[in-house]
């Protein structure tokens, strides 16, 4: 009977082990996600001011 608690206890802790584990899993995931976004819209950025480089220097000539 003693045993009992001392296993329902570690079995919780492995459950909250388990779900922060899936929660860091999440928040990598979300970050990675992010950076992503921010990196196309550098890409998009960058291909912006390309294509205003070239009206300007059309413009110049």
């Amino acid at each position: 009977m003693a045993f009992a608690p001392v296993e329902t206890v570690e079995t919780v802790e492995t459950v909250e082990t388990v779900e922060t584990v899936e929660t860091v899993e999440t928040v990598e995931t979300v970050e990675t996600v992010e950076t992503v976004e921010t990196v196309e819209t550098v890409e998009s950025v960058e291909g912006m001011v390309q294509i205003l480089k070239q009206v300007i220097t059309l413009y110049a000539l």
